[in-house]
């Protein structure tokens, strides 16, 4: 009778067999041919095979099996009494806790107040970190203001000196410049003789007698210089060279307000006769540029934009499309302005409508052209018609818009 084999070789087996990794079994495909079946390790064997449940309810789905663990084999009782008494070992081995020994009171009483100072300190702290924080906020913003204000007042600056630019062109009187130089000198001038003024007496020719006035001193202005030294004396007495000193201030004062003004007019009319010079150049380039790129969109895309022979209905819409546009960007007046927007607005609406017309164009094309090459075989494939056998001519006609939905793609 044969003996059993060894106890200990079968474990080893069993263990050995349990242990290998099983080969996953290969996804079939469902009734639609949706999965196929993954080579082993695929990363998407488990993804690919959801997709069967895509189109399936939830409530109708069955819940998939839980594979279950392998089996351990089970050992013999003499390999576990070696792991009891390794057990026993380490555990006796293990060195027992300590009991914490009690503190004293006034230990206690020291660690609480360290513990309690130790917080004060750190709150200290933290009030000071905030503080720093809003601070630093504050300063911030206050930074951010300050260089927006600064930004602010600089383009002000600019636009001001640019209106004062052209005050000075436009009327120079009102200039920051004309009421520096000129007026507020001949305005003290004025000032200062009238307070001297004040403090004389002169006598008219019917012997009263009256206060000077800047009028007084006026007059000795617009007189020549010996007639006036004469009126002064007669008028002024002593007094006549402080009033003659006065009369040369506010004379050579009013003289150069008088030239400075007339520069000022001269300038004017310099200037404007230059802006009207670049604004004449000005719409002539403009006008120029406008002609050049119309004809060269026309010579670019001449089957889209030039007119072509036998094409009356075509031609007739070209032509009322240009008119449109023509009248629409016309400077001429007498466009009411209710209708011109009327116009600008139809020809936005065209304008964007035209490349995708284009492109439906361009495909619809594309598809008679394979349409016309299916019929050709078709035609060609046909038994020959005719005297001498030859076949029909199945090469298809020239359409005049294949050369125009050809250049389709230039437009960009």
């Amino acid at each position: 009778m044969p003996t059993a084999p060894p106890a200990a070789p079968l474990e080893q087996s069993s263990v050995s067999q349990s242990s290998q990794p099983s080969k996953p079994t290969p996804k079939q495909s469902g009734p639609d041919g949706l999965v196929e079946a993954q080579p082993e390790g695929s990363p998407y064997s488990d993804s690919i095979a959801e997709l069967e449940e895509f189109d399936t309810p939830a409530t109708e789905r069955k819940p998939k099996p839980q594979p279950k663990p392998a089996s351990e084999p089970k050992k013999p009782e003499e390999a576990k009494e070696p792991e009891k008494a390794e057990d026993a070992t380490d555990k006796t081995e293990q060195p027992k806790p300590e009991e914490p020994k009690p503190q004293k009171a006034a230990e206690l009483r020291a660690a609480y107040e360290k513990i309690k100072e130790t917080i004060k300190a750190k709150d200290a702290e933290i009030i000071k970190i905030k503080a720093d924080l809003e601070t630093l906020r504050a300063n911030a913003s206050a930074g951010n203001e300050s260089k927006l204000l600064a930004e602010k007042l600089e383009a002000s600056e600019k636009r001001r000196k640019e209106l004062e630019k052209e005050i000075e062109f436009t009327n120079y009187q009102k200039s920051e410049d004309y009421q520096t130089k000129i007026e507020q000198p001949l305005i003290k001038a004025w000032s200062k003789a009238e307070k001297d003024l004040k403090e004389l007496t002169i006598e008219d020719e019917d012997g009263t007698s009256r206060a000077a006035t800047v009028n007084d001193l006026l007059a000795l202005v617009q007189m020549p210089l010996k007639e006036a030294w004469q009126r002064s004396k007669t008028l002024f007495g002593d007094a006549a060279s402080e009033i003659m000193a006065h009369r040369r201030v506010v004379g050579d004062l009013m003289d150069q307000q008088q030239e400075t003004l007339k520069n000022a007019q001269a300038n004017s009319e310099t200037r404007l006769k230059e802006q009207s010079v670049q604004r004449l150049q000005q719409r002539e380039k403009l006008t120029k540029l406008w002609q050049d790129e119309n004809k060269a969109w026309s010579d670019k895309f001449p089957r889209w934009f030039q007119p072509e022979d036998g094409d009356e209905k075509g031609n007739a819409l070209l032509a009322k499309g240009y008119e449109l546009a023509d009248r629409a960007f016309s400077s001429n007046g007498n466009v009411p302005p209710e209708e011109k927007v009327k116009m600008h607005a139809e020809i936005r609406n065209k304008a964007a409508a035209f490349p995708r017309l284009a492109l439906r164009l361009k495909e619809a094309r594309e598809r008679i052209k394979e349409l016309e090459k299916a019929v050709g075989e078709y035609e060609a494939s046909a038994p020959p018609a005719g005297e001498g056998g030859k076949p029909r001519d199945t090469k298809p006609s020239v359409n005049s818009y294949d050369d125009a939905v050809a250049e389709l793609d230039r437009f960009k």
